[in-house]
């Protein structure tokens, strides 16, 4: 199995945090094991090691296995002691060898300290002429701003407290414009509702063009707009509004802005939820924090490679389908299909 062997050629970087001494199993069985498990539907460290003591037969086409399959306290031990960043990195450069493959090299960042500095690196790799790269509050970092545009692409930004000057100097500017117009330009309104499972939502959309009385407005490059997202949710007879304010660099009106970034909130919502429902996140209970980031972003891996699979069926339905069938197994660890092989 030629290309599931190159899981191990992108972890050989990857530190060994345990002990020399007492090490009854290889470092990238471990890993490999783990990472083809959580894809094959196991969502604990027993059903991990269940797992691969039902597949031993075929991990050992490709595996050491000196000592068998390790029982289920050497990988929450390993897992718990590795570095979430370094494991990160890893797992994002797996990705980023297979995106002649996938359509779209999509990994979520766990760790929030840890986006900033992921981000820039998948700017890199990325032509955005004629892209709309939308990110949220954390990527509102004017260096990522740069890189986007100096990538050929625009920007629109999601504006919260940590940036607390911008924060402040969008709500005055949307106030103001509000309140007493825009000189010499209209500002753009769009609203949207949308209903269903006992939700209604409303979004109205503001974006004023060539927004003035930003401090240090020159730093963000191609500023055009600044915009506002009203947000009235009920949901059980509770009514609650949000504003979520935003810049961009595309000289656009509401609409496009408010589609761009209703889509935006869609993925993220849908990545949440496809965690929860089809890999149980929200029950797991895997207690050591170190251990549940590592074990998530094993998860994050899995649900990128299940949704660009070409199949049918749910990611719930081609977990089960991986945990039976390893010729498709190997189909996901390939990033291809089948029919796309023959």
């Amino acid at each position: 199995m030629a290309s599931s062997l190159a899981i191990k050629a992108h972890f050989r970087k990857l530190r060994d945090p345990r002990r020399r001494h007492g090490r009854e199993h290889l470092f990238l069985d471990i890993l490999v094991i783990a990472i083809c498990a959580v894809i094959g539907n196991a969502d604990s460290w027993r059903a991990i090691a269940l797992w691969g003591r039902t597949h031993e037969t075929w991990l050992r086409r490709f595996l050491t296995l000196r000592n068998g399959i390790p029982c289920h306290d050497t990988f929450r031990r390993l897992f718990e002691r590795l570095d979430p960043a370094a494991l990160q990195t890893c797992l994002r450069q797996w990705l980023f060898a297979l995106r002649g493959v996938l359509k779209v090299s999509h990994m979520a960042v766990d760790a929030k300290s840890n986006e900033i500095t992921a981000m820039p690196q998948l700017l890199e790799l990325l032509d955005l002429h004629g892209a709309l790269v939308t990110i949220d509050a954390m990527g509102c970092q004017q260096a990522i701003a740069e890189g986007i545009v100096a990538r050929g692409g625009d920007y629109v930004l999601t504006v919260k407290g940590n940036q607390e000057h911008l924060r402040e100097d969008l709500e005055a500017c949307v106030t103001t414009a509000l309140e007493q117009g825009v000189e010499g330009h209209d500002y753009y309104t769009y609203e949207a509702t949308e209903r269903g499972h006992g939700r209604a939502e409303t979004r109205c959309y503001v974006v004023i063009p060539e927004p003035r009385g930003i401090r240090d407005a020159g730093a963000w490059p191609k500023l055009q707009v600044a915009g506002v997202c009203y947000c009235e949710r009920t949901l059980r007879g509770k009514t609650s509004l949000e504003a979520r304010y935003f810049i961009g660099s595309k000289p656009a009106r509401a609409r496009y802005y408010g589609r761009a970034l209703r889509h935006h909130w869609r993925i993220e919502n849908n990545l949440h939820w496809q965690l929860d429902v089809s890999f149980g996140e929200d029950s797991n209970q895997t207690a050591n924090r170190q251990g549940a980031a590592n074990l998530a972003l094993v998860r994050k891996l899995a649900l990128t490679l299940l949704k660009h699979h070409p199949g049918k069926g749910s990611i719930r339905n081609k977990r089960q389908q991986a945990g039976w069938d390893t010729d498709f197994l190997e189909e996901v660890l390939r990033g291809s299909s089948k029919a796309e092989n023959s």
